[in-house]
C-alpha cells in the first residue's frame, strides 16, 4: 500500500524546491542543523576549510575526554562532502582521527564547520 505524501520538499538532508524553471536542491537546512548540533552560534567564516600545509598527527594535543561529538560531526561532514567537494579533503584528513581525536583535531573540525 502506497500513500501520496505530496510534493517532495526534504529528503535525506536535501531540500527540494520546484519552480517553473525546474527543480532546485540545497543542503542549507542540513548544514544549519549540523551547526546547531555542534553548538556553534558564531558565524565567522574563513577563506579555506583547512589551513594550507597542515600536517596533523595522532599525537597532536590532548585526547578528548568524550570523542562522541567529534565522531558524530565528522560523520555528518562525510555525508555533506558528497555534494561539497570544497570540504572533502579536510573531512578526509579529520576522519583519520575518529578513533582517538584530540583537542587539536577538534579545533580543525570547528574550522571546517
Amino acid at each position: 500500500l502506497m500513500s501520496d505524501l505530496g510534493p517532495l520538499r526534504y529528503f535525506l538532508g536535501i531540500e527540494v524546491s520546484s519552480t517553473s524553471d525546474g527543480f532546485f536542491i540545497s543542503q542549507e537546512k542540513y548544514i544549519q542543523d549540523l551547526l546547531a548540533r555542534a553548538a556553534l552560534s558564531d558565524e565567522r567564516t574563513v577563506e579555506t576549510p583547512m589551513e594550507l600545509n597542515v600536517h596533523l598527527r595522532a599525537t597532536d594535543g590532548d585526547p578528548l575526554p568524550d570523542p562522541t561529538r567529534y565522531r558524530h560531526l565528522v560523520g555528518s561532514l562525510v555525508y555533506l562532502a558528497v555534494t561539497r567537494p570544497d570540504i572533502s579533503y579536510p573531512v578526509h584528513i579529520l576522519s583519520q582521527f575518529v578513533s582517538a581525536p584530540t583537542s587539536v583535531h577538534y579545533s580543525h573540525l570547528l574550522r571546517v564547520l
